[in-house]
């Protein structure tokens, strides 16, 4: 029946849904499982899905981008942060909206919704949630431009994440390549102009930080006050903080401590960054070359309520 199920709906000329759906994220071992109770409830719902399993060669946010061109209404993307975050990359601006299923490690994006963190109740929001708009980012850089749904990056932390993306999900092979980063990182001048020229600000820092969602890394919430809603970025500068500081800073946002007066936060609509020496950057899980910013400028904005959501209808 799941085999048809999904033969038949390939055939439609604009289904209801496209599911984009990573095997890899998560648990890799519940991943059959998972894809069948997803399109086990869609059919019990009377949705029709065009199914795609993500290979290797398969560039999401181009998936998603086809899918919102063809009006298909709703693209249900199934997987961790980096799927969610590339699939809305693909419909940003669309009429298309977005059903999140979390099935990946940490899930930072569904938690931020506040979605229900099972496939089945996920997966329900199709029919039952509510459609709201949220904000996401703009990046310019070197005359490209892209956008982000939870947030950039630029310093130590950019440099530490493949590390310690890997050993959160298992790899401890890679603490040794963590550590060095870690020992190794060196602070950079950050040259900031925040809205235009109305506030300038050069700083020695480690790292900074450029956030639309409140959470990253291990469900860490960086402060309480950081709102997708609200048409600004959040900017925080760790200027003040040391490597020992920052760890000590980790340590108590994994407490549940989020708002330290070390950190420099600022809400902004724009901001550009220039670093000297250039640094690495992060952009939704994704590092880039740090020779990204070496003599050039990064430029940010906030583009307010473009990302169709499903969400948790309001009682």
């Amino acid at each position: 029946m799941f085999k048809n199920f999904i033969k038949r709906v390939r055939h439609r000329q604009i289904p209801d849904a496209q599911v984009i759906f990573n095997a890899s994220s998560g648990d890799a071992a519940q991943s059959e499982a998972q894809l069948e109770q997803i399109v086990e409830t869609l059919r019990e719902l009377g949705v029709t899905a065009q199914i795609t399993r993500l290979k290797p060669e398969n560039r999401i946010h181009h998936l998603a981008a086809h899918a919102a061109k063809r009006g298909v209404p709703f693209l249900v993307a199934c997987g961790g942060d980096n799927t969610i975050d590339l699939a809305a990359r693909g419909i940003v601006g669309s009429n298309t909206t977005l059903v999140i299923v979390p099935t990946g490690t940490r899930n930072n994006i569904a938690r931020a919704l506040d979605l229900p963190q099972d496939v089945v109740s996920a997966t329900y929001l199709i029919r039952t949630g509510q459609r709201g708009r949220v904000d996401m980012g703009r990046v310019n850089i070197a005359r490209h431009e892209t956008m982000f749904l939870e947030l950039m990056t630029i310093g130590l932390a950019a440099a530490m994440f493949p590390a310690l993306d890997a050993t959160q999900k298992g790899d401890l092979a890679r603490l040794g390549d963590l550590l060095g980063t870690f020992i190794s990182h060196s602070p950079a001048t950050f040259h900031l102009n925040l809205d235009a020229g109305k506030q300038e600000i050069d700083v020695q820092a480690l790292v900074l930080l450029v956030l639309n969602m409140p959470y990253l890394g291990a469900n860490f919430q960086i402060a309480s006050s950081v709102d997708y809603c609200d048409g600004l970025l959040d900017v925080f500068v760790y200027s003040d903080l040391g490597k020992l500081d920052l760890l000590t800073h980790a340590l108590q946002l994994a407490q549940g401590f989020t708002d330290d007066p070390r950190v420099r936060h600022l809400r902004v609509k724009q901001i550009e960054v220039y670093t000297e020496p250039a640094m690495p950057v992060m952009l939704d899980g994704t590092v880039l070359s740090e020779k990204l910013l070496h003599r050039r400028t990064l430029e940010l904005t906030s583009a307010p309520q473009t990302l169709n959501v499903m969400r948790v209808a309001a009682s």
